[in-house]
This record gives C-alpha cells, structure tokens and sequence, in this order.
C-alpha cells in the first residue's frame, strides 16, 4: 500500500517531465529533472519498505519502465539504490561516537577452534565392521 502511494506521487512528477519533454527538453535536462523530483519520491523511506521483496519488484520495474520510456537515460537498479542509501549511514553508526554504536551487535571470533584433538575413531573388532566403514 505504501509503495503503490510512493509510486502514485512518482508518476505525478512523470507527468511534468513528459510535459517538459514535448517542450524541446533536452534528455540531459530531462535526467536533471528525474534525479531532482523522482527518485526522492522514491528514494524516501527506501530501507523501510525495502523489508519484502514483492515491493522491491515493483519499485524495480517502474524503475525500468522510466528507462525504457527515455525519462531518463539512466538505468537504475533499486538493489543498488538500497545499498548506497544505507551504506553511509552504517559507517556513522560504527563510530564509537554514535548514539546508537552500543546497539550493534559484536563481532564473534570465529577463529577460536574449541576442539583441540582429531575425531576419535572407533575401535575395530570383527570383519563385518570393517567392510562397513573406510578406514585410512
């Protein structure tokens, strides 16, 4: 419901820029005009609604359909528009002068082997269990 109102105002805005486009616009101001008033609308809140994929598609092909109806020469994908939306804000985080640094989770070292011998191996009585196991 949230996407399809975000891609409601996006369309508005799509309206101007094919309006502007019959004007003589060139495509570079065209594409000016689509990064200035599109893709925030879409951009906004991009990391809330980006949770369900199905969403996502949407986004993605309206995206598409804007490349391939030449509002812009640009091909965007909402994938890669999720990771530089969130990125910077991860790397504020990580400060240790961040508010909400104390809320992010600890590495783990994995690097700690908590089994210090080889696997023991069983003891071997009859022929029927050796024919059932490969032994070195």
């Amino acid at each position: 419901m949230y996407v399809k109102a975000k891609l409601h105002e996006a369309n508005k805005c799509l309206l101007i820029i094919r309006s502007l486009r019959k004007e003589g616009y060139t495509q570079d101001e065209l594409d000016h005009l689509f990064n200035a008033i599109v893709l925030p609308k879409i951009l906004y809140d991009l990391s809330v609604y980006a949770a369900r994929a199905s969403d996502l598609t949407t986004v993605q092909s309206f995206l598409k359909g804007c490349h391939k109806r030449h509002y812009t020469s640009v091909s965007f994908n909402i994938f890669e528009l999720l990771e530089n939306s969130d990125r910077p804000f991860f790397y504020k985080l990580k400060r240790s002068d961040h508010p909400l640094h104390s809320l992010l989770l600890r590495y783990k070292d994995s690097s700690v082997r908590l089994k210090n011998r080889s696997s023991i191996r069983p003891n071997i009585n009859t022929e029927r269990f050796k024919d059932t196991f490969f032994i070195d």
